[in-house]
């Protein structure tokens, strides 16, 4: 008897095990956080650009002051008159191709995308010249006539950046930005200034003041443009850039005017030239580290 109840005990046991542990709370499968999107945008890049560059100012101002002669005294009516051209502006237009190429890193938070880039291009066919003519009488009774031509040459051979960017994703694959920053460039000017006596009276009739300035000049820059992701490590971009490096100012060789021999009138020559302008180009760069 005693071994039939065990053997009942078991067997209720063994056939409620089943419904018992359907009965038992199940482990809930949690799926695993999703994978952050992908940094499109991110790291560093390389890249090439070619675009058109045109100058925003266009004159060279010289002027011509009149100074004492050591040891011959002045004409002033006369220094004066070598003024025709003395105080003027002529105008060099600016314009031609740039290309060259750029380096820089992106870091990207969600929409917003910064950075920085360094760039440097080569500009040719930036300078051209300009001549003004001018002829004024020196009066006083004399008859005669001070005749002044000026040829005036001005150029950027290059110019670089070194900028920040910051933008917004229009879509995934669209940036827009804007950028801004440091700005220099090798610049060139010069100032050839020709006048003549006219009838000639003087053991000199013909005077040349030639004056030249060749440097490296630091300014500013700022723009805007658009990039497209074309493949995952490969964007194009179109952009606007405008520059100033300020202005340079030089000196030419003094009109001197002698007499039998004796100075008799002399002019010193300054001129000024301002650097600035747009750029328009486009690029293409290649992202090390995009995924």
């Amino acid at each position: 008897m005693k071994k039939l109840l065990i053997t009942g005990v078991a067997l209720a046991a063994l056939i409620g095990t089943p419904a018992l542990a359907a009965d038992m709370a199940q482990p809930v499968y949690k799926a695993p956080p999703p994978l952050p999107p992908p940094c499109i945008w991110c790291g560093w890049y390389v890249g090439v650009n070619a675009g058109y560059n045109w100058s925003g100012s266009n004159e060279v101002s010289t002027t011509s002051t009149p100074v004492l002669v050591p040891g011959g005294g002045i004409n002033v009516a006369f220094s004066n008159a070598l003024n025709s051209l003395g105080t003027f502006n002529s105008g060099t237009r600016q314009q031609g191709f740039i290309g060259g190429g750029q380096v820089g890193y992106n870091w990207q938070l969600n929409s917003i995308v910064a950075g920085i880039e360094t760039d440097i291009q080569g500009i040719a066919n930036s300078g051209q010249t300009r001549i003004s003519n001018g002829t004024i009488a020196l009066g006083f009774g004399s008859g005669q006539s001070v005749v002044s031509t000026a040829t005036v040459s001005q150029s950027l051979d290059y110019l670089g950046t070194l900028r920040g960017r910051a933008g917004v994703l229009i879509t995934p694959a669209v940036l827009a930005y804007a950028t801004g920053g440091l700005a220099y460039g090798g610049v060139r000017a010069s100032t050839n200034l020709t006048q003549s006596l006219v009838p000639n009276s003087l053991d000199v009739g013909v005077w040349n003041s030639v004056g030249n300035l060749s440097e490296v000049r630091l300014g500013w820059t700022a723009g805007a443009g658009v990039e497209w992701k074309l493949w995952s490590n490969w964007s194009a971009k179109a952009e606007y850039l405008y520059y100033d490096l300020g202005s340079s100012s030089y000196n030419g060789t003094p009109i001197v005017t002698t007499n039998g021999g004796t100075p008799f009138s002399t002019n010193a020559i300054r001129s000024t030239a301002r650097f600035n302008g747009n750029v328009v180009r486009v690029g293409l760069n290649y992202n090390f580290s995009s995924r």
